[in-house]
């Protein structure tokens, strides 16, 4: 299972883009509170999460600048720069990411 949670408070305009995510500790809770026990955890670095940002918004840019022509081309480059903006001057300092490995708790 994968979800994000806030590392650090999240500001207003954080939680319109993602909702009410928790903090790490309370996903967890969350987690076992469903009857589940995490027995693996990784949490997705800074690098990690800066790479996968910067490489779908760039393939979605540079689809978009290699296709001028298309109808959607307009679309994708809005979409690619706006979504940058809200990343780098919005969650990217907020907002974390953690899968889990889960096994069902017995009853």
């Amino acid at each position: 299972m994968g979800d994000g949670y806030w590392e650090h408070p999240p500001t207003p305009g954080d939680v319109e883009d993602f909702g009410p995510l928790a903090d790490l500790p309370t996903t967890v809770d969350q987690v076992t509170a469903a009857g589940w026990t995490p027995v693996y955890g990784h949490l997705s670095t800074r690098e990690e999460r800066d790479d996968y940002e910067w490489s779908w918004t760039g393939s979605l840019a540079g689809w978009a600048l290699d296709h001028p022509d298309h109808p959607d081309s307009a679309e994708a480059l809005d979409a690619a720069n706006g979504h940058r903006t809200e990343w780098l001057r919005g969650y990217r300092a907020t907002w974390g990411f953690a899968t889990f490995l889960l096994r069902r708790t017995a009853d």
